[in-house]
């Protein structure tokens, strides 16, 4: 008797503890569809006060947002999905007008009515311009549609019943440059689920980065904002797991169309107040916050230059049968390379930026990038040094060593595909005089090895410093447009100035000065010139010889210089 009331019981409590943790996890979905619904409620009132949206919601545009509509779409109650069909819904305008393949909503009149802007002070709206600007939206987002589809052979999105894609122009408030809302019923029934979308717009993109202000900001919205209208309509969305990679996509897309503006420039920091590619490189390369995901607009210009920008078609293509990761790597499999291999290059290129960066080998516009953040200095002292970390996967981690008086770089990369996880992964890197074969041999003469679990799903990478014995000139050919350098690698000297005289291809000398010696690590001295004569006059196209003296030796040669 005892036995059966201990097992009565006992089921008693398992089927409480069930009926508890069904009605947490009933309280969580139900908290996380009101707070859903309480973001886009905000959002929606949001430009009425110019406020800055105070929800997770940040970044430049609304698309977790959606995401997040989409992904809890069947967790709302009948109610909630009417009223959620309401806030979705585009609001009612004063007028509309077609243009070209997009018809557009404003209104004419009060708060909401868009306007051209002069941004000589501050950022004034310019009365009676409500229609210039409506032809402005017309303009770039049929610009945007022509090379996105009929340029760059993107498939176009779902358009509205009367075959025109939809624009609403209305305040978005600060920080806000547009957003894309999908209608919450998928288009089709198998995943990835694509939608049918409209796109809003600021009405005078006066509250953003203050070199996007106006007719720029329009500019990379409409970029930005339609590709995510091709994202979700024409390839379709598998969830938050692939946010990032819309994001990444779309800001990169702003730079492919007007590359003049450059609002990406405002993700790129190495700041720790704010979460970068170049501030936190060990934050996994899926992550989104905000911040971190349009920073990697960068990964776009690096398969853009290194391979081509098809991949970033092929890689929505692919999504359409896979996942972000799976798809990138099949589309980079295609061209001979693979998502790892590209990874590692990658972070190896975002080593190589700041003013002193090669950019013909790596960005091309990396002089206008920060730095790497990296790790403190450590100091190699035979016969061993132990160097202790711990990333997430996707992502690397940066860490100067000081061997022999000259700093050796070492990136560590986790480049595990095959769990996405935020969870920190431990590491311990050996750095000693010998070691057995599990070891790599530098030229340097250590010795390295990383102790990982998992080592195949890890690399390395040492940049150890190399001894000229010439001088190195780069970019070479240089493209001078006035404000960029070409640097002169030398061989290490003791001398901190050197004396160089650049001339002309008919011997003509245009400068010769003494210049201080810098370094870009310790033992790769070099000096720099700005591509001008001695009256600042800017060079003319054709070949240079060079002549620099220092450490009382003599060493001549020539490069090219194409003026822009």
């Amino acid at each position: 008797m005892p036995v059966i009331i201990k097992i009565t019981f006992s089921l008693i409590l398992s089927t409480l503890f069930c009926v508890i943790n069904l009605f947490q996890e009933d309280q969580t979905q139900s908290n996380k569809s009101a707070h859903i619904i309480q973001s886009l409620e905000q959002m929606r009132s949001i430009g009425l006060s110019k406020s800055k949206n105070s929800t997770e919601y940040s970044g430049k545009c609304g698309l977790q947002l959606s995401f997040d509509v989409i992904e809890h779409w069947k967790e709302f109650s009948e109610l909630q999905k009417q009223h959620l069909m309401i806030l979705l819904a585009p609001p009612s305008r004063q007028k509309s007008r077609v243009i070209g393949h997009f018809k557009i909503f404003y209104d004419t009149t009060g708060f909401e009515a868009p306007a051209l802007v002069s941004t000589t002070l501050g950022c004034q709206r310019l009365p009676n311009t409500v229609e210039q600007y409506i032809d402005s939206v017309g303009k770039y987002f049929n610009e945007v549609w022509d090379l996105e589809i009929n340029s760059l052979g993107y498939a176009q999105p779902p358009l509205q019943n009367d075959n025109t894609y939809w624009i609403d122009v209305h305040e978005l408030g600060f920080g806000l440059y547009g957003r894309t809302f999908p209608d919450p019923n998928p288009l089709n029934s198998g995943n990835p689920s694509r939608y049918k979308t409209y796109i809003e717009i600021d009405n005078d993109f006066c509250d953003v980065y203050p070199s996007s202000r106006g007719i720029p900001g329009l500019k990379v919205t409409a970029a930005h904002e339609f590709h995510h209208a091709i994202q979700l309509g024409a390839y379709g969305t598998w969830g938050l797991v692939d946010y990032y990679f819309n994001e990444i996509t779309s800001t990169w897309m702003e730079d492919v169309a007007y590359n003049d503006v450059d609002d990406y420039y405002q993700y790129l920091t190495n700041s720790l107040s704010q979460q970068s590619q170049f501030s936190y490189p060990s934050k996994r390369f899926t992550e989104y916050n905000g911040s971190i995901e349009y920073s990697r607009a960068i990964w776009g210009k690096f398969i853009e230059k290194r391979y081509s920008p098809n991949i970033m078609l092929r890689s929505w293509e692919n999504m359409r049968m896979n996942t972000s990761i799976q798809a990138i790597d099949q589309a980079l499999t295609e061209a001979g390379g693979s998502f790892r291999q590209a990874f590692l290059e990658w972070s190896l290129w975002n080593n190589n930026t700041g003013p002193n960066c090669d950019t013909v080998k790596y960005y091309s516009e990396g002089i206008n990038y920060p730095p790497m953040r990296v790790r403190n200095v450590a100091q190699y002292t035979p016969p061993q040094r132990i160097i202790l970390d711990s990333i997430q996967v996707l992502s690397s981690v940066y860490h100067p060593v000081i061997i022999d008086n000259a700093q050796m770089m070492v990136i560590i990369s986790n480049v595990n595909t095959a769990t996405i996880t935020s969870a920190l992964q431990g590491l311990s890197y050996t750095i000693a005089e010998s070691g057995d074969e599990t070891f790599k041999h530098l030229s340097n003469g250590v010795h390295v090895k990383l102790n990982v679990s998992d080592p195949q799903r890890w690399s390395t990478q040492e940049s150890v410093p190399s001894v000229v014995n010439d001088v190195l000139v780069y970019p070479n050919p240089y493209l001078s447009n006035g404000t960029n350098v070409v640097h002169f690698r030398l061989p290490p000297v003791v001398d901190t100035y050197a004396s160089l005289s650049v001339f002309s291809g008919a011997l003509e000398r245009l400068i010769s000065k003494e210049l201080p010696i810098r370094e870009i690590q310790p033992s790769e001295p070099y000096i720099t010139w700005d591509g001008k004569g001695e009256r600042h006059e800017q060079a003319n196209s054709g070949i240079y010889f060079y002549v620099i003296t220092v450490d009382n030796k003599q060493y001549t040669g020539k490069f090219a210089l194409i003026r822009k």
